[in-house]
């Protein structure tokens, strides 16, 4: 969260430009600077290439992989359910006090 900020106003970059190059909105930028979601593991790498950083600078290993796995079963689910690829389903999770 806090490190993603940091990093992103190193670079003199704002939540939309983060949000254009990740595909995602402002809010979903927002919310994991503010640790109320984080964003999915196979995200790190996106992150990190928008940022100008290896990936391993942003991970989170506690909660994150504890979840990864679950989310990513959901969305092969889901995907499948509606005929989708897993790629098209977003799912957001909001981990209050978690960092």
């Amino acid at each position: 969260g806090s490190r993603l900020n940091r990093l992103r106003r190193e670079r003199g970059l704002t939540l939309a430009d983060i949000a254009a190059v990740l595909g995602v909105s402002k809010p979903t930028v927002w919310a994991w600077e503010k640790g109320k979601a984080k964003p999915l593991p196979e995200r790190l790498d996106a992150i990190a290439a928008a940022l100008g950083v290896a990936s391993e600078e942003l991970a989170d290993h506690g909660v994150r992989d504890a979840g990864g796995a679950l989310v990513h079963e959901c969305r092969l689910r889901i995907a499948s359910a509606f005929g989708i690829l897993p790629r098209n389903v977003r799912i957001m999770v909001e981990l209050d006090g978690a960092d």
